[in-house]
């Protein structure tokens, strides 16, 4: 009984979080402040500090605080480990040059399809030179 609620616990959780970035993008933002405070419940996280987060990206007098809660909360720890999801919440707060640096600090982890010419097709649309990194990538 207890397998059956941890995978329904998960689908939920999954559900959550996918449902907040939907309302994100669609600027309704009071559903993404429900849907993730429901993720964050769900995960043991500070619903708090999600839900000044996405205030955040909603109201800009909140900003400035929102963007502190981003890069000094332990409750947004797993969100400053993943530049996946950092650099987003970033961009939507209006920090685009430290989404940059979120994105080139990452880098490395891009080595596998740096020589994938779509790689470089997506940098040359998005603006962004083609760079050799490191001592294997041509």
């Amino acid at each position: 009984m207890s397998e059956i609620i941890a995978r329904l616990k998960q689908r939920e959780l999954v559900q959550s979080a996918l449902a907040y970035v939907v309302y994100l993008v669609l600027h309704r933002y009071s559903e993404a402040g429900r849907q993730v405070r429901m993720a964050s419940r769900l995960n043991g996280e500070d619903q708090d500090a999600f839900g000044l987060l996405i205030r955040g990206i909603a109201d800009p007098p909140v900003r400035k605080r929102a963007i502190q809660i981003l890069d000094t909360s332990p409750a947004m720890s797993g969100i400053r480990k993943d530049a996946f999801v950092h650099a987003p919440f970033l961009l939507l707060l209006g920090e685009h040059e430290r989404a940059l640096v979120v994105l080139a600090d990452w880098s490395p982890a891009l080595d596998p399809i740096r020589t994938d010419p779509r790689f470089k097709a997506v940098l040359k649309k998005i603006g962004l030179p083609y760079t050799r990194q490191g001592p294997n990538t041509p």
